[in-house]
């Protein structure tokens, strides 16, 4: 009846711990780390319309020719440039497309004395017109671009007396011609950028009539111009892209 009894509880014992024993040699499954999370940067959204104001300095290349033949001479005439700008851009991406209009007051005066009389040339460049596209790639809060487009200019030509120095002939001339160059473009604050752009003008030669006799001279200009730019955009200036 003990040995039964002794029995009896040995097979209790054998059936509780036969599962757990079960349970430890069973093959354990292992469980992968979820894939972390991809969060998207946040990049300056550069889309929209913007005004805002430059300055900086620029320089005109003049080449005098005497009925458009015989040369005068050359000089540049270069000075101070202050005006505004607005234009709207369209972002997709890091891709960034735009148009803008300036228009520029300038103060570039040169002269040279004529190489075949007694005279001085004087070239007074007084405004300047911009009208370009642009083609930029933004780098976060910073917008690398390349501009191309149309230009005008209105200068006035003088002649002087070398040994008077009275005026003797004067024309004012307005001329149009090809604009290209690029700059750059960096988040100040919200809202607003600070900006440096290069231009350089390439203007058709142009037959230039003086009054008081003085006959016609062909002039060859080209215009350089470099300005820091403070702009507003307006609108929303954040934007998240991948």
């Amino acid at each position: 009846m003990k040995m039964s009894r002794i029995l009896s509880a040995s097979v209790i014992v054998v059936c509780i711990l036969r599962p757990a024993f079960g349970a430890d040699s069973a093959p354990r499954q292992i469980y992968k780390a979820l894939p972390p999370t991809e969060i998207a940067a946040a990049y300056y959204d550069w889309s929209g319309f913007y005004a805002g104001l430059n300055h900086g300095w620029g320089s005109s290349q003049n080449s005098w020719y005497l009925n458009g033949t015989t040369p005068e001479g050359s000089h540049d005439a270069s000075g101070g440039t202050l005006g505004a700008q607005i234009g709207h851009r369209w972002q997709v991406g890091r891709t960034v497309f735009g148009v803008e209009g300036r228009a520029n007051w300038s103060d570039f005066n040169g002269s040279n004395n004529s190489e075949w009389s007694n005279a001085k040339n004087q070239t007074a460049l007084s405004k300047v017109g911009l009208f370009t596209g642009h083609l930029g790639y933004a780098f976060g809060e910073a917008l690398l671009y390349a501009t191309a487009g149309a230009a005008v200019t209105s200068t006035s030509y003088k002649i002087y007396s070398d040994v008077t120095g009275q005026q003797l002939a004067t024309a004012d001339i307005v001329r149009w011609g090809l604009a290209v160059g690029g700059g750059i473009d960096v988040k100040l604050a919200t809202n607003w950028f600070l900006g440096l752009e290069y231009n350089h003008l390439f203007l058709p030669d142009n037959d230039v009539n003086f009054s008081n006799a003085f006959g016609t001279d062909r002039i060859h200009q080209g215009v350089d111009l470099v300005t820091a730019r403070l702009n507003y955009k307006f609108g929303d200036p954040m934007a998240a892209f991948k």
